[in-house]
């Protein structure tokens, strides 16, 4: 048997060596972009000095209803302006300004593009605060979201709107610093009932209106609240702020039941008393 020719030899020592030096060449640019990058980040004049192009675009990327068009009207990059005399800070923090943002970041994308990525507050209640403009008394239409945050909210459409039950207007104070609105004590329990009740009671969920919270009882051992709801099929629905799971679940229930459903709409429904459901009709007779 022949051994294996000298081309033969020679094309796989050099296909070895072709190998070699790409995988050197492709280590040392890796290599040298890990140095560039630290580098420009410690000194921008490199970056600005490689990268010197004015800003094209302006990427917005939002996970709730604010629109691209709605962000270049409040963020104004100059034309021709140079990407790294681009203030990023500045835009960051005038986007924050608007409470209905909870998260804002800004970054260059080289070559030419400002990049914006934002994280909206998703509202579960709307409230009318009042306010006095020039000896008048006005209502202002605002939001409150999970964490009781009160904010003014742009792009939600009308029928969004009309979903949200109201909060009692006396869950909301001004707060001690600035001009912005809070919430009382409470919020926590209505949030999670709201939640709940949107995902697994839509149908009772729709028929909220008004909803508030009555404050933390001192005296008791293991402090509770009382959620009140009043809606569309009862003036006044009671809930303790504990395993709200159950009290839904009950809540469907004593409304199927022919007895309380065909007497709709009821004076009062309290589980505030364990395993008991007090049934309240409006001829003031009622049942457990």
């Amino acid at each position: 048997m022949r051994g294996p020719s000298k081309k033969s030899s020679y094309l796989k020592r050099s296909l070895r060596k072709l190998i070699l030096w790409l995988l050197l060449i492709l280590t040392l640019s890796g290599l040298g972009y890990v140095a560039y990058v630290l580098l420009a980040e410690r000194y921008p004049n490199i970056r600005k000095a490689i990268f010197s192009q004015p800003v094209k675009k302006i990427d917005f990327l939002s996970d709730g209803v604010l629109s691209a068009h709605w962000a270049s009207a409040v963020v104004s990059v100059k034309k021709d302006v140079d990407i790294m005399d681009v203030n990023i800070l500045e835009i960051r923090d005038k986007l924050k300004l608007f409470r209905q943002i909870k998260y804002v970041e800004v970054k260059r994308a080289f070559p030419d593009t400002i990049r914006i990525n934002v994280k909206e507050r998703r509202p579960i209640l709307r409230v009318l605060v009042q306010k006095k403009d020039s000896g008048k008394i006005t209502k202002d239409q605002m939001f409150v979201d999970s964490e009781g945050v009160v904010f003014h909210a742009l792009g939600y459409s009308k029928e969004m709107i009309a979903r949200l039950p109201y909060l009692d207007c006396a869950m909301i104070r001004k707060a001690k610093h600035s001009d912005q609105y809070e919430c009382t004590n409470g919020i926590d329990g209505i949030a999670t009932l709201m939640s709940m009740a949107e995902k697994d009671y839509p149908n009772i969920y729709s028929q909220f209106e008004v909803v508030s919270c009555d404050k933390i009882d001192k005296k008791r051992a293991v402090p509770w609240q009382r959620i009140k709801i009043r809606c569309s099929f009862a003036n006044e629905v009671i809930f303790s702020d504990n395993d709200l799971k159950e009290q839904l679940k009950k809540l469907d229930f004593v409304l199927s039941d022919p007895k309380v459903s065909n007497r709709l709409p009821l004076l009062k429904l309290d589980f505030t008393l364990g395993k008991e459901v007090v049934v309240k009709f409006k001829d003031n007779y009622g049942v457990r």
